[in-house]
């Protein structure tokens, strides 16, 4: 059986290799970090969230395994199971106990439960477009769903995705609008969600409200209505 899955090993390691990428991290802990070569960059800039790329190295690893347990005797392999059935169940029970606390939520049969306040719409409704200060999604995925949601809604452009890689123009742009908020230039027809911290410019401090608890920059045409 091993001679038959020798063939995919450099396509498993290659894989693997790229699943690690040059940004590695073991437990949670990041492990130095190494550029790649000037001519690769662009090449793997087109693989995203490349740690999906363990998955089919994964799925031989378990298929050998299953094979593997076929050829011992009918005791050993079933002890062999069953430890492994158990170790699964103990892995996932965490992950599970997550996902059952955050899906708790759905039963309630609300759709904004961080953002109730009913100005969130007529803040949105004022505004061009919908950003975020520092632009990171993952820093609040909850807050940015439920804004997002709000914004499309009404059809208004949110300046900002959650994605697994942004593209360089995306990240250019977000890096040019960060840095012309911090030197004091808001626009003043977008609605700005801030992270606790940022620091308004003055212009805006007349614009400044919370919303839920939330610091925002209202736009313009909120303050009239």
């Amino acid at each position: 059986m091993s001679r038959r899955l020798a063939w995919l090993v450099p396509a498993l390691v290659l894989l693997t290799l790229l699943a690690v990428s040059n940004y590695p991290d073991l437990a949670g802990q990041a492990l130095p970090r190494f550029p790649l070569p000037r001519f690769l960059a662009p090449l793997l800039d087109m693989v995203r969230a490349s740690g999906r790329l363990f998955w089919p190295v994964a799925y031989v690893l378990v298929f050998a395994a299953i094979l593997m347990s076929y050829r011992l005797p009918r005791p050993r392999a079933e002890a062999l199971l069953a430890v492994v059935l158990a170790v699964q169940i103990i892995d996932l029970s965490g992950m599970a106990a997550v996902i059952r606390a955050q899906s708790a939520e759905a039963g309630k049969h609300r759709l904004y439960v961080f953002t109730p306040d009913p100005r969130w719409d007529r803040a949105v409704a004022a505004a061009r477009d919908v950003t975020f200060v520092p632009p990171d999604a993952t820093r609040d995925l909850s807050l940015f769903q439920e804004v997002a949601w709000r914004a499309t809604g009404q059809g208004k452009p949110v300046r900002l995705i959650y994605a697994a890689r942004d593209s360089v123009g995306t990240i250019a742009r977000l890096k040019l609008e960060l840095a012309a908020f911090e030197a004091g230039q808001v626009d003043p027809d977008r609605l700005y969600i801030l992270a606790p911290g940022v620091k308004v410019p003055a212009d805006a401090a007349t614009r400044l409200a919370r919303l839920d608890n939330v610091p925002v920059i209202l736009p313009r045409g909120a303050l009239t209505r």
